[in-house]
C-alpha cells in the first residue's frame, strides 16, 4: 500500500520524488550488488555453479531495470510535468508522439511482466 504522503502528492513532484529517491538508489546500489555477485561467483563459481546463474540472472535483471528507469525518465515523467504544467497555466495538453499517457505505461507494464531471458 502506498504511503499517504505519496498518495497526496502532485504527479509532477512524484515523479520527481522517483527519479531522486528510488532511482538514485537503485542506480546506485546495482553497479555494487553486481560487483558482489561476480566477485562470489569469480570465488566460489567452480565449486557450487547456482552461484554463476545467480549472477547471470541479476545482471540481465540489472540492464532490463536501467533500461526501465531511463524509459520512465525520458519519456513517460516528461510527459506527466508538462501535462501538469499545462493543467496548471489553463492550456492546451500537446498531443506526443505515442499518443496517450496509457501507450509509455502500457509497453512498460508489459515490459515489467516478461520474463528476463534465462
Amino acid at each position: 500500500m502506498a504511503h499517504p504522503i505519496l498518495i497526496k502528492m502532485e504527479l509532477d513532484v512524484l515523479c520527481e520524488y522517483i527519479v531522486d529517491k528510488h532511482h538514485s538508489y537503485v542506480s546506485e546500489a546495482i553497479p555494487m550488488i553486481l560487483s558482489y555477485s561476480q566477485k562470489v561467483a569469480q570465488v566460489h563459481g567452480a565449486g557450487h555453479p547456482p552461484v554463476i546463474e545467480i549472477c547471470d540472472l541479476f545482471a540481465k535483471v540489472a540492464d532490463e531495470l536501467t533500461h526501465h528507469m531511463k524509459k520512465e525518465e525520458m519519456v513517460l515523467f516528461p510527459f506527466i510535468k508538462s501535462l501538469v504544467a499545462e493543467n496548471q497555466s489553463g492550456g492546451e495538453a500537446t498531443i506526443p508522439h505515442f499518443g496517450t499517457v496509457q501507450n509509455p505505461i502500457h509497453v512498460m507494464e508489459q515490459e515489467q511482466s516478461l520474463p528476463v531471458d534465462c
